[in-house]
């Protein structure tokens, strides 16, 4: 883990909020959802938010796979290279 992803400290409920509904996560359940995984880790809020923006079955199929919190960033940054895609592959099955 590098101490940048550890120094991310929690973001406001209203900060997630504003990054899902700018990622076009319109789905109150996705955005409830994006909140509840992010656990105030503002990369996996921003992941997530670009997850939801690729569609809700997508979204569906990738974001209980990922963990929560820190760990999502982790896996976007160190196990995919933070390429979405790859992401979406390795973890949509």
């Amino acid at each position: 883990m590098s101490i940048r992803s550890m120094e991310m400290g929690p973001m406001k409920d209203d900060h997630i909020n504003e990054i899902s509904k700018n990622a076009g996560a319109e789905s109150m359940d996705v955005q409830k959802d994006i909140l509840e995984r992010a656990k105030g880790n503002p990369g996996a809020a921003r992941i997530l938010g670009q997850l939801a923006s690729k569609g809700e079955e997508i979204y569906s199929k990738v974001a209980p796979n990922l963990g929560n919190g820190s760990e999502i960033w982790l896996k976007y940054k160190d196990e995919c290279g933070e390429d979405l895609d790859a992401m979406i592959e390795k973890y949509g099955k």
